[in-house]
């Protein structure tokens, strides 16, 4: 091993220099080259797992990208929805967060496929199946912080998902409730005719309600 400045490493691994940096969270990294875009036609000469592999790489970050995309959205539908206590806005974010839950589930399920080809498929020196038997039995893999906080954000999306849609069905009940109570402020007078017309109308405007009542004498 070859230090490099404060932050930057050389590791060498059979003939190849992989060069690594120390990251925000104190972590060793190596930066992951996909390829994008692939001007000089390096990977002309890849075989086809290793296309598939760099494939389902790309794919983990685009999904990643989209999934973020989707809170994003689901950020701002869930304020208007809680704003205006609104069923429909909070249905919606419940749908985005849905999406940004499976997005994230189908990242993560490539990226195992990704650690799948390269320990059991691609066949190179700097791959798991050419190393020798020594290097095998004296290596040892672990996952670290970033892969259990990965896979609990996903989880947190679908409980997110779920408590959206939990409130939005409670939303529609307590509409449904009101407007049958308002039907009994609706009293016909003697000849037919409405004495008295009382209007409830109820707006969500940050967890207040407003009662406006119209009344009307008709002859």
């Amino acid at each position: 091993m070859e230090s490099e400045g404060e932050e930057k490493v050389k590791v060498v691994i059979f003939s190849i220099i992989v060069e690594t940096y120390l990251s925000p969270v104190e972590t060793h990294c190596m930066n992951i080259d996909y390829f994008i875009p692939d001007e000089e036609n390096q990977t002309r000469d890849f075989s086809d797992d290793a296309m598939a592999r760099l494939h389902m790489g790309r794919s983990v970050i685009a999904l990643f990208m989209v999934g973020f995309l989707a809170i994003f959205s689901a950020f701002w539908t869930g304020v208007v929805g809680c704003w205006r206590r609104s069923p429909g806005n909070i249905t919606a974010t419940a749908i985005l967060m849905l999406f940004a839950c499976l997005l994230s589930a189908g990242g993560m399920g490539l990226w195992h496929g990704v650690e799948y080809y390269e320990k059991e498929k691609i066949v190179g020196e700097e791959y798991y199946q050419q190393w020798s038997n020594v290097l095998k039995d004296n290596t040892a893999q672990w996952y670290d912080w970033s892969f259990y906080m990965a896979w609990l954000g996903v989880a947190m999306c679908l409980g997110t998902m779920t408590l959206f849609l939990i409130a939005a069905s409670c939303l529609r009940k307590e509409r449904a409730r009101e407007q049958t109570q308002n039907v009994q402020y609706i009293m016909p007078g003697p000849e037919g005719q409405l004495t008295n017309l009382v209007r409830l109308v109820v707006r969500g405007r940050l967890g207040r309600r407003r009662l406006v009542v119209n009344q009307r004498d008709l002859v």
